[in-house]
């Protein structure tokens, strides 16, 4: 499996968009309005599942990266229909950052609980992997070291990366995470980059890092991060990144 990864509103997105119509189906379907997507429905779970038994749920609901479970669904849709969306805005800001929360402490792995996770889940990582060609998810930072402990076969990883205010103010625009959040965001996003880089270089995985949004004006620099299953010429490549990439595909470029 190749696994696409980043801390989040990197590229990512675009980068599973191409390898998808370069015939590596990373599965998933595209959602225009948090422009942003192609992210297997079982990958997501089995990363939710070990964000979860690690101990640091708490971060991934606060920044975005986990469902909020503390309400069942019909309350949540019952909400919706009842509250303008600017209101279900500020309420769901509310929620994941309470006012009385600090603004800088985040959740960091129980290293303690990692075999436990890496035996009860290594052989449904493996299934997982070694029936997919490719998988997107920003989670990987956090849980590709369970994935390589489980020996899950993966081949190579594409690293998407971007400023960390750049990352934030886009997940603040998105309205996934509260501007109260930004200072600790980054410092997840910088958590999650080095947990994934140590986790890169512990196991000896075949990597690649693209700079977004440096690759969408060089196009050669994506092509020389990526690999794939069988020969893709750069001008294959090519064609299909002009495709993708348009003048306003980013607003911020940084």
């Amino acid at each position: 499996m190749i696994v696409i990864t980043g801390p989040g509103r990197s590229g990512t997105s675009l980068v599973a968009q191409i390898y998808r119509d370069l015939g590596v189906d990373p599965g998933g379907v595209w959602n225009p309005a948090a422009r942003a997507g192609f992210e297997d429905r079982e990958i997501v779970r089995a990363n939710r599942m070990i964000i979860r038994e690690l101990g640091i749920r708490g971060s991934g609901r606060r920044f975005g990266f986990m469902p909020d479970e503390r309400f069942p669904s019909p309350v949540k849709t019952f909400a919706k229909s009842m509250l303008p969306e600017q209101r279900q805005r500020q309420l769901r800001s509310m929620l994941r950052h309470p006012p009385w929360r600090s603004r800088h402490v985040m959740d960091v792995i129980r290293w303690d609980r990692f075999d436990g996770v890496v035996e009860r889940h290594g052989a449904r990582l493996r299934e997982l992997a070694a029936a997919r060609p490719a998988s997107k998810d920003p989670s990987f930072c956090w849980t590709l070291a369970v994935w390589c402990a489980a020996e899950a076969p993966i081949d190579h990883v594409v690293i998407a990366i971007r400023s960390l205010d750049a990352m934030a103010q886009s997940r603040v625009s998105q309205d996934w995470l509260s501007p109260r959040s930004l200072g600790a965001i980054k410092n997840w996003f910088a958590y999650g980059f080095g947990l994934l880089m140590s986790a890169v270089y512990d196991h000896r995985l075949s990597y690649g890092i693209a700079r977004f949004p440096d690759f969408l004006q060089d196009p050669e620099q994506l092509y020389r991060a990526l690999r794939f299953p069988g020969p893709i010429s750069y001008d294959r490549f090519l064609e299909v990144f002009r495709q993708h990439v348009k003048p306003d595909f980013v607003h911020d470029q940084r």
